[in-house]
């Protein structure tokens, strides 16, 4: 069997949606007999995910993420620093970014393969890098994309190859997959659409739609990060009084940077129809409680709330933005913001409002959707396909 790394470049917190494919990945490679290693960003108190690919057996190398930057900040500095040779050292990085820390972990691991999991696509450069210059064989499980965040001009050609150069090139949907060969002005070729996995609470039949609607209940359920999840759009909608008149309400459920914003913003907008709830713990919980998910996104890649609540059976309302909208159509299944703004999402929410009654066949639409063509184990299937390139790369060397 063969030593196989996985890296995952999440810097700015403890776990996310992100990391729910490749760890399941290792731990479905682990059972099956593979030596599996994984390099995660370091945080405390340690994520319980975490914990337990350690208690399964593999090795995880907690980095020290304390000294981050945005991701345009990153390219920027990396730009400069990797211009004419990859193995130079950018300054003031996240150790997930400093050549010598990241070339030394590969070197002292000396994995046959490595599983390079971003959770945005312009994480990653140094790793990326690091596998070429020491000619290991890697993938690339790209999760998360922003049509406004480009690479820096001069870096494209340099990440191009980096992409091109990998066994596979897997992403969450096929906008994103749009994106990168647009915005890298690459083919390609060797890319693949992936699906997130669904929490394990929710792969029973339908949840029955919840009863009466005399009051609609709509959740929204993701990290609180208004800059990728957009609730500020949300509470500022629900300050009109065409919405706060109605029986109408959104349950924000999460948690994350932006919390003391939001209270802020509800202070401000006095936006009665909103309430924060804190994490949700029992997602299968939250669906026989809520008619549908309202999903503001300013960028995504396939974001699981969506595909749980579809598999849960309801309606989802969101924005045009990458993976978020590639599920649903329009009226049938769901119902599509044309952009993440106050304007859009109101004609949308407004579409779905007149429909309401129809909701119930609507949220069945969209449970046949996630049943036909997402595998129900998706981090086994996932496995699969590392398996494959390693296999793949093996035959190469052997070659």
């Amino acid at each position: 069997m063969s030593r196989v790394a996985f890296f995952s470049t999440l810097e700015n917190g403890s776990w996310g949606g992100s990391e729910e494919l490749w760890s399941r990945a290792a731990l479905e490679l682990n059972q099956l007999g593979h030596d599996v290693v994984a390099s995660v960003g370091g945080s405390v108190p340690v994520a319980d995910q975490v914990q337990r690919l350690s208690l399964a057996g593999i090795r995880v190398h907690l980095r020290d993420s304390k000294v981050t930057a945005s991701h345009t900040g990153i390219i920027t500095r990396l730009n400069r620093a990797l211009r004419n040779t990859a193995p130079a050292q950018a300054p003031q990085q996240s150790e997930a970014n400093d050549w010598s820390l990241v070339n030394a972990w590969l070197m002292s691991v000396k994995p046959d393969f490595v599983l390079i999991s971003q959770s945005f696509l312009t994480d990653g450069y140094t790793i990326r890098e690091a596998c070429r210059h020491n000619r290991v064989p890697y993938a690339v499980l790209v999760q998360s994309a922003d049509d406004h965040v480009w690479h820096s001009v001069d870096l494209i050609p340099a990440v191009a190859a980096q992409f091109e150069g990998a066994a596979a090139c897997f992403c969450v949907s096929g906008n994103m997959l749009k994106f990168m060969r647009r915005s890298l002005a690459a083919p390609l070729t060797n890319a693949e659409i992936v699906y997130n996995p669904m929490h394990d609470s929710i792969k029973g039949p339908i949840l029955p739609f919840p009863a009466p609607m005399e009051r609609v209940k709509l959740a929204c359920v993701a990290r609180l990060e208004c800059s990728q999840k957009g609730q500020d759009l949300l509470i500022e909608l629900m300050a009109d009084p065409k919405w706060r008149d109605r029986p109408f309400s959104i349950s924000l459920f999460g948690s994350g940077p932006d919390e003391a914003h939001l209270r802020r913003l509800l202070n401000l907008f006095g936006s009665p129809r909103v309430e924060l709830c804190g994490p949700a713990h029992d997602i299968q919980q939250v669906w026989k409680e809520h008619h549908a998910l309202i999903l503001p996104s300013r960028y995504e890649g396939m974001p699981l709330a969506v595909i749980e609540a579809m598999r849960c059976g309801r309606p989802c309302i969101v924005t045009d933005v990458m993976g978020s909208a590639e599920l649903i159509e329009e009226g049938v299944s769901g119902f599509v913001a044309a952009a993440p703004t106050v304007k859009m999402l109101d004609i949308a929410l407004e579409r779905a409002w007149q429909a309401r009654d129809q909701w119930p066949s609507i949220g069945q639409r969209a449970f046949d959707t996630i049943r036909a063509r997402l595998p129900e184990d998706a981090g086994a299937a996932f496995a699969l396909k590392i398996a494959a390139c390693i296999q793949e790369s093996d035959t190469n060397v052997t070659r």
